[in-house]
């Protein structure tokens, strides 16, 4: 779906992504709680199909600090508190 901009479920092509928090007083993104490396959640970007409802989540590759050239992704790759499987 991120790519593609399509269902993997049902092929459809209306697959929607949130762009911001805020529907009203209800907030519409979510995050992944971590552990180390200076900060302690990871947003995560969900795309949706709006005609079958399936839904996928992918992790913000993006750091809040401009002075740390890495992904977040690289931090949970070096993080102790995340085993790859």
């Amino acid at each position: 779906m991120k790519t593609s901009g399509r269902c993997p479920k049902c092929q459809s092509s209306s697959v929607y992504k949130n762009i911001g928090s805020g529907l009203g007083e209800f907030d519409n993104s979510y995050n992944l709680q971590v552990l180390g490396k200076n900060w302690n959640s990871i947003d995560l970007v969900t795309y949706l199909c709006a005609d079958c409802g399936f839904v996928e989540l992918y992790a913000d590759e993006q750091t809040d600090d401009p002075k740390k050239p890495k992904s977040r992704l690289d931090f949970i790759r070096e993080c102790k508190e995340w085993q790859q499987v």
